[in-house]
């Protein structure tokens, strides 16, 4: 009899614990198994995102350079010294001399300020092609934007007219 309470007393809990106790504690390791896969998930989140942070610092980092080099190709106000400052710096690499310079009244098309210039200068008409040819190229960041237009020979002087342009900062 003592055999059989024995063995009744092992039997019995085990058989009383696993239809209720067994479910909770399968539901709360379940839960918790849920909880830890949402955590893995958030941390490989996180992980990514400090990459790609990292990643966007370093772009706005190159952009803000560009911007700064495309603000001498398009500074924020329209100036004839930095235009002069330019023409006599081609002028002098290529063997041009300036005659004349005279700046027009600036003008605004917007988003842009335009500021033109009268120019003549003195040369070969090699030299005067190559100075035209520096002056109204394409743009390019770190170097002013100039265009060149009217263009007329005269001997060995050519008149023409530069205009350079500006984009004034957002208000």
């Amino acid at each position: 009899m003592k055999a059989v309470a024995v063995l009744l007393a092992l039997i019995v809990p085990p058989l009383a614990y696993f239809p209720t106790m067994g479910k909770q504690h399968d539901q709360q390791q379940q839960s918790a198994d849920a909880q830890l896969h949402d955590l893995e998930v958030r941390v490989a989140e996180a992980r990514a995102a400090g990459q790609k942070m990292q990643q966007f610092l370093e772009e706005q980092t190159r952009l803000a350079a560009d911007l700064e080099a495309y603000r001498v190709t398009l500074p924020p106000k329209p100036s004839t010294s930095d235009i002069l400052r330019t023409l006599e710096t081609a002028a002098t690499s290529k063997g041009v001399r300036l005659v004349r310079f005279a700046p027009r009244a600036p003008t605004s098309s917007p988003p842009l300020q335009v500021v033109s210039v009268e120019v003549e200068a003195e040369g070969g008409a090699v030299l005067i092609d190559a100075l035209i040819k520096d002056l109204g190229g394409q743009p390019q960041p770190g170097k002013r934007f100039l265009t060149v237009s009217g263009v007329t020979p005269a001997g060995i002087r050519t008149s023409f007219v530069v205009t350079g342009y500006a984009l004034p900062d957002p208000k």
